[in-house]
């Protein structure tokens, strides 16, 4: 898999922050190991001041600001990739733009451990005859450089402090994720089928030979939330747990044809009609159990498909965001490599991903 990531934007509109990343995708079934480089990645963020509230971001939980430098949330990335030795923290910005250009990314996968994510692990980790989850105790290097991996701390302010009273202070203020269907996007393209496939529970009688999909239907992100502590005190999230993940995959939940000759084959489909696996079992000579595909799609059903979705609160009255206060979000972002549409099909197409992180009463927006 090789990956390109052009741009990532942070914008507040109206006490909306929006983050947008566009991500070059290259893939090659036919290699044991396939890789990925990052180029450009950008973050911008401005305020409309129209609202008495306004959102505030941060990459460390301390420095709240209504923008990010680029090359400091490349340095972020970097930190939680580990993929160098040096300081970071002294590190130039030239220096981080380099280190960021020389990222080497491929397909995995993951499962949900109670409320988060657990390890992530590569197609060609699960191939092992003795392979299991269970025993999957920390990630290799190889793994940790092969998915985004970044926090932001939310937080309000008033922006009229010299009106502050007790009560906008202890105001609780509610964040939703909009614009859900829109959050990945690409174009489509098409590719004939190592070996023709034939769906059992989906379009009777239709054996396919060529396919045209969309690329960002085999793209994940996931959120996930933390419990809201004071702001400014990044330490207080020492030993927290994770409060809920939402996963996010583009697409549809199953093979659809969504419009004359284009396809979202599903995501992670029991083998008889998840076409991907098909494919990568035909082309490697070091299959994957259907056993192990269907534990990570029973432990996966839950990932959210983007097709047709609405907006979805993510921060909620009940937990307690104030002006006082701020929530850390860990935002992962990585191509599936049990999705349906996760094969060479996507090869060379820009996938970009869109979070809106918008705030209002809930009776504005019912």
């Amino acid at each position: 898999m090789k990956t390109l990531l052009n741009k990532i934007y942070l914008s507040i509109f109206s006490s909306i922050l929006v983050l947008i990343v566009t991500v070059t995708t290259t893939y090659a079934w036919t290699g044991i190991l396939t890789y990925a480089s990052t180029d450009i990645f950008n973050v911008e963020l401005e305020k409309v001041e129209t609202s008495d509230y306004a959102i505030q971001i941060s990459l460390d939980g301390i420095h709240f600001s209504d923008s990010i430098a680029a090359w400091e949330l490349k340095r972020a990335i970097l930190k939680k990739m580990q993929m160098v030795s040096i300081d970071l923290d002294l590190a130039s910005r030239s220096e981080i733009e380099r280190l960021f250009s020389e990222i080497e990314l491929k397909p995995v996968t993951t499962q949900l451990l109670g409320k988060d994510i657990g390890h992530f692990v590569s197609l060609e980790d699960v191939q092992n005859t003795h392979f299991s989850y269970s025993n999957v105790f920390e990630e290799s290097k190889e793994i940790r450089q092969s998915y985004f991996d970044f926090d932001i701390y939310l937080s309000f302010e008033y922006i009229h402090p010299e009106e502050i009273t007790d009560t906008i202070k202890t105001q609780p203020l509610m964040v939703y994720l909009g614009n859900i269907s829109k959050m990945m996007n690409s174009s489509t393209k098409s590719k004939m089928l190592a070996n023709s496939f034939q769906f059992e529970n989906y379009f009777p009688n239709q054996k396919f030979e060529k396919v045209e999909v969309n690329a960002s239907d085999a793209a994940r992100t996931a959120i996930t939330k933390y419990e809201v502590v004071d702001r400014g005190i990044p330490e207080q999230y020492e030993g927290k747990a994770a409060q809920k993940t939402y996963i996010y995959q583009g697409g549809s939940a199953t093979p659809t044809e969504i419009r004359g000759g284009v396809y979202s084959f599903g995501g992670i489909m029991p083998a008889a009609d998840n076409l991907a696996f098909a494919e990568y079992n035909q082309i490697h000579q070091e299959k994957i159990d259907v056993a192990i595909l269907e534990e990570f799609r029973e432990n996966r059903q839950e990932d959210i498909a983007i097709l047709n979705a609405e907006k979805q609160w993510i921060v909620e009255q009940e937990d307690q965001l104030t002006i006082e206060k701020m929530m850390k979000l860990n935002v992962r972002m990585w191509v599936e490599g049990f999705d349906g549409d996760c094969f060479n099909v996507i090869s060379n197409m820009a996938i970009s991903l869109n979070l809106t992180f918008s705030t209002s009463s809930k009776e504005e927006n019912e």
